[in-house]
């Protein structure tokens, strides 16, 4: 397996304690490597024009110039957007390595999904799995984006609403940050129908994720054929991740995946 991944993406830190911290990937590499995992690729940055695929002009100007943070909860140091255009860059390397046939994991931040197209928030500065979507529909390619993070990816959803080519499915916890991602916020226009939500209860857990991938995502997929899939895994679906109220076990990580 090849593993996306630059030191850089550890220099975007604010002062003092942050749940979205360098040590989350600093957790995750010193397993990899302890496991004799070391195939670890540092990938060329994105481009402007690779990025306002995904973003408005304004947006991607007023984070140039953005000094402490877009709001509370998102910080943004000196150095912030220089990594967040790598970690866009990341997910476009992590596609075309897949297309080559490869297996990759790409370990990014800042993190991207809460990043719409004139906005960021929620810990997001630009939205990475976006940049890569948007990269496969210039090759024309159908795009799936898979979404398990506990919170609803209110920026993917904003940026691919109308865009019928991008089919993207979030599972997640109902009734916290950022509000949106009801089951009737399906899709406009032509893109009817590819806006998929499944806003889940307080408590769920490992039945309820393996009930919804069987009985909605599955048939879904299998009538979209895609060309490509996203996986975005948000870790705080986890059973012992304090930000949200979902129960997902360790190894039900594992049989998502698969």
């Amino acid at each position: 397996m090849k593993v996306v991944y630059d030191q850089m993406f550890l220099e975007h830190r604010g002062d003092g304690h942050h749940p979205e911290s360098p040590a989350r990937l600093d957790a995750i590499t010193s397993t990899l490597l302890k496991s004799g995992l070391e195939d670890f690729i540092s990938p060329p940055p994105a481009t402007l024009d690779q990025i306002l695929r995904a973003h408005g002009t304004n947006y991607v100007s007023y984070l140039k110039s953005v000094k402490g943070g877009i709001d509370l909860d998102t910080y943004v140091n000196e150095n912030s957007f220089e990594i967040a255009v790598l970690a866009a860059g990341g997910a476009l390397e992590a596609v075309r390595l897949a297309r080559d046939g490869e297996d990759v994991l790409a370990l990014l931040r800042p993190p991207g999904h809460h990043a719409g197209r004139g906005f960021g928030g929620g810990f997001c500065l630009l939205n990475n799995a976006a940049i890569a979507a948007c990269g496969e529909l210039d090759q024309k390619k159908r795009v799936v984006i898979l979404d398990i993070d506990g919170h609803h990816g209110n920026g993917t959803q904003d940026i691919f609403y109308g865009e019928k080519n991008v089919l993207y499915m979030s599972a997640h916890h109902w009734g916290i940050f950022p509000g949106s991602g009801r089951y009737d916020e399906s899709g406009t226009g032509e893109a009817e129908g590819t806006n998929v939500n499944v806003p889940l209860p307080d408590g769920s857990g490992d039945a309820t994720y393996k009930m919804t991938i069987e009985r909605v995502w599955l048939p879904i997929l299998e009538q979209f054929k895609p060309d490509t899939v996203l996986l975005c895994i948000g870790m705080d679906c986890h059973y012992m991740d304090p930000l949200t109220g979902l129960s997902l076990s360790s190894p039900a990580f594992m049989d998502i995946l698969q």
